[in-house]
C-alpha cells in the first residue's frame, strides 16, 4: 500500500496522468462534435434502453447492512493476501 502511495505522490506521475486525462477529454469532445447528430439519433431510436430512461432505482440502504471500519479493513487485508 505504501508503494502505491509513493507512486501516486510522485510529481511526474501526477503530471502524466493529468495530461493524459486532458488528451482523452479533448478526443471525446472532438468525437462528440463530429458525431453528435448520429449519437442523438441512436439514443432516440432505442426507447427505454438508455441511462436516462430508467424508471426507478432503489437507493434505500440500511446502515446496519453496511460494513463497519473493522470489517472493511479485514476484507481489504484478506483480498490483498489472496490476490496480491
Amino acid at each position: 500500500m505504501a508503494e502505491l502511495f509513493a507512486i501516486r505522490s510522485d510529481g511526474s506521475v501526477g503530471t502524466f496522468c493529468y495530461q493524459r486525462l486532458r488528451l482523452l477529454q479533448t478526443k471525446f469532445d472532438l468525437y462528440m462534435m463530429a458525431n453528435f447528430d448520429q449519437e442523438l439519433q441512436e439514443q432516440m431510436s432505442a426507447s427505454h434502453r438508455d441511462f436516462y430512461n430508467v424508471r426507478k432505482v432503489d437507493t434505500h440502504i440500511h446502515h446496519s447492512a453496511a460494513m463497519n471500519a473493522k470489517h472493511l479493513l479485514r476484507f481489504i487485508k484478506k483480498k490483498m493476501k489472496r490476490h496480491g
